[in-house]
C-alpha cells in the first residue's frame, strides 16, 4: 500500500503506546484515522493530537477488543461512516502481573481474550469482505503503556494481580520510532516488522535451533 493519503485506518489501542504513535504517523500520511480504546478521556486526547498531525478525519469509538459484540459494533460504526477499511492495526495488548503460576483463569481469560481471541474477531470482518494482506510487528523493549494494562481490566475479570514495574524495565526504543518502521513496512508491504535490533541475534538462535531438530 505505496500511497496511504485518504485511505482509512482503523487502529485497535490507539490512545496511547504504539497506537497512539502509529497513529501520528499515519495522520502525518493524510489518512482517516479510526481510533479505538476501552478509555474515552484517552481516546478524545489522542484523536486531538491526531487532528494536528495531519489526519484527514479521525474517529474515536470505545471498544473492548475481548468482547465479540463490541468489536463487531466497531467495524459496524467504522464502515457506515467511511465505507471501508484500508488498513486494519490489531494493536491491542495487555499484560498480568505476579508469577505465571500464580495467574488466575480470570487472568488467563483477560489476557488472552485481549491478545488473541480479539485478533481473530477483529480481523473475521475484514477477512470475510475481502481478504487481508498480513504484516506482522515482531516487538519488544518498546516504551509503551502495556505495563499499565491493568488499568483497562474490565470488572468481570476480577481484580487487577500486583505488577513488578521495575521488572519488566528494559532497554527500550521509543514508540515513535516503532510507527515509522510499521509505516514503511506497510508502503512495502512487508511481512514482517521488526522493531528491536537487540532480538536479531537471538531470533536466528531460537529458529537455527528449531531447524536443527529436523536433522536429529
Amino acid at each position: 500500500m505505496k500511497d496511504l493519503k485518504g485511505k482509512v485506518a482503523l487502529i485497535t489501542g490507539g490512545a496511547t503506546g504504539i497506537g497512539f504513535a502509529l497513529a501520528l504517523q499515519l495522520g502525518f500520511e493524510g489518512m482517516k484515522i479510526v481510533l479505538a480504546s476501552t478509555n474515552k478521556e484517552r481516546l478524545e486526547a489522542a484523536a486531538e493530537e491526531v487532528r494536528k498531525a495531519g489526519a484527514l478525519e479521525v474517529l474515536t469509538i470505545v471498544c473492548d477488543v475481548s468482547d465479540r459484540a463490541s468489536v463487531e459494533s466497531l467495524h459496524i460504526e467504522t464502515t457506515q461512516l467511511f465505507g471501508v477499511i484500508d488498513l486494519l492495526c490489531c494493536n491491542v495488548g495487555v499484560t498480568t502481573g505476579g508469577e505465571l503460576v500464580n495467574h488466575r483463569k480470570e487472568d488467563w481469560e483477560w489476557v488472552y481474550g485481549v491478545v488473541l481471541q480479539a485478533l481473530g474477531t477483529t480481523l473475521r470482518p475484514e477477512a470475510a469482505a475481502h481478504g487481508v494482506e498480513i504484516t506482522t510487528l515482531i516487538v519488544a523493549g518498546t516504551v509503551t503503556d502495556i505495563i499499565k494494562s491493568e488499568r483497562s481490566r474490565p470488572a468481570r475479570f476480577g481484580d487487577p494481580l500486583i505488577l513488578d514495574i521495575k521488572k519488566r524495565e528494559a532497554r527500550r526504543i521509543p514508540a515513535r520510532e516503532v510507527a515509522e518502521k510499521i509505516t514503511r513496512g506497510i508502503k512495502e508491504n512487508a511481512q514482517w516488522v521488526a522493531a528491536h535490533p537487540d532480538l536479531k541475534y537471538g531470533t536466528k538462535e531460537y529458529f537455527d535451533g528449531i531447524l536443527a531438530a529436523y536433522n536429529r
